[in-house]
């Protein structure tokens, strides 16, 4: 079972240079655009001529806005009509992702003026807002360590630096994420160019060897492979190993369960390499975890499940209802009762791995697991609520 937080896909906000209705009426477009892209995962969204449409009559499907001004910006905040955009998305057979997303604990070893220091939540530093920013606007959950006396004990810049793969996710042990990203931040002509390998001659020698094991080396360390082998087979989809060009160089880890992936974005300043790798990342998650619509009518689209633990009829009303707002159930029947536990038909609008993508960040409908916590074998799930 996955951690995961709730987003709102259907809010976002746009800075704004005054309260002027022009100013306005062009920042509900472009607030809109933003949703159709959170709501969907993808900025491809944008070429359908629906969506085109819904955006340039974006005051149809306002339901309210207001401004703000943290610091000296001024922001036009809005929330739109969420089912009406996702009627837009299931009737262009578009994808669509879900509000329940995984959480991502972000490493960040900086390098400025021969000096290195770990980006840490609530640090007022550009390069926080920038991340902030780039990540709410694509609504993905990503939180920073708090570099506590347990995150100084348990880790140290050289660890962050070096990208190791042990030590960074036993020091992400207290916050639980789903994902860990690691990155390490310095300018063209730093010290930093001259240690280790680059991320180009990593990737060179690991297709040389024909596998994707990332070996991190680091001055003085005896530690000579402290990642885990890239588990290929367990990742459909993968990050860019090379964007970019700029005097400014992100080399960044992304570990997850066994598995690792690695690469370099180049930019022109360090908040636009830390911006473009959220894009990436959040162009990466979306291809693993939202729904695309399926759409041959193959058992693959039709699901039976078995849900216990429903002990009342308030119980039996909110299990269909969970089943019938997950994003990749087009329907959810009711076929059998017996007891405390219902038997639905789904009708899925993706496929099956969509649908137990989609439970994965869900706490209210859980696998029937044996004495050793194993999956029982079937469709059988328990109820929590």
């Amino acid at each position: 079972m996955h951690a995961s937080s709730l987003v709102e896909p259907d809010t976002a906000k746009v800075a704004v240079a005054d309260h002027s209705a022009k100013a306005r009426s062009q920042a509900q477009k472009e607030a809109l655009r933003q949703v159709f892209i959170k709501m969907s995962g993808t900025p491809s969204v944008l070429s359908n001529e629906q969506v085109r449409r819904a955006v340039n009559n974006a005051s149809d499907y306002l339901v309210a806005y207001r401004y703000s001004q943290p610091q000296d910006t001024l922001f036009y905040n809005a929330s739109f009509a969420k089912e009406a955009l996702d009627a837009i998305l299931r009737q262009e057979q578009l994808p669509r992702w879900g509000t329940r997303r995984p959480d991502t604990l972000f490493w960040l070893a900086v390098e400025q003026q021969n000096q290195r220091w770990i980006l840490r939540e609530n640090q007022p530093e550009p390069l926080g807002v920038a991340l902030n920013e780039a990540a709410a606007r694509r609504g993905i959950p990503v939180a920073l360590p708090l570099m506590d006396l347990t995150d100084n004990t348990n880790i140290g810049i050289s660890d962050v630096w070096g990208q190791f793969g042990r030590v960074l996710r036993k020091a992400s042990s207290r916050y639980t994420p789903d994902f860990i990203l690691s990155a390490r931040l310095f300018e063209k002509g730093s010290s930093a160019e001259t240690q280790g390998l680059s991320t180009e001659q990593k990737l060179e020698q690991a297709l040389a060897a024909s596998n994707l094991m990332f070996e991190t080396q680091a001055e003085n360390n005896d530690e000579t492979n402290n990642t885990d082998a890239s588990a290929a087979d367990d990742i459909t989809h993968t990050m860019p190993k090379l964007h970019g060009e700029g005097q400014y160089t992100l080399e960044w880890v992304l570990l997850e369960n066994g598995a690792s992936q690695y690469g370099t974005i180049r930019a022109d300043s360090p908040q636009a390499s830390v911006t473009q790798l959220m894009e990436q990342y959040a162009d990466y998650l979306a291809k693993r975890f939202s729904v695309r619509f399926n759409k041959e009518g193959t058992s693959d689209n039709a699901l039976i499940v078995s849900v216990a633990n429903l002990d009342s009829l308030t119980h039996y009303v909110h299990a269909q209802e969970f089943l019938s707002q997950l994003s990749v159930v087009d329907s959810a029947v009711l076929t059998k009762q017996n007891g405390s536990v219902a038997t639905f038909s789904l009708q899925l609008m993706g496929n099956r791995n969509d649908f137990f993508n989609a439970l994965s960040f869900e706490s209210k409908l859980r696998p029937v697991t044996d004495s050793f916590g194993q999956a029982l074998e079937g469709n059988n799930f328990y109820w929590n609520e």
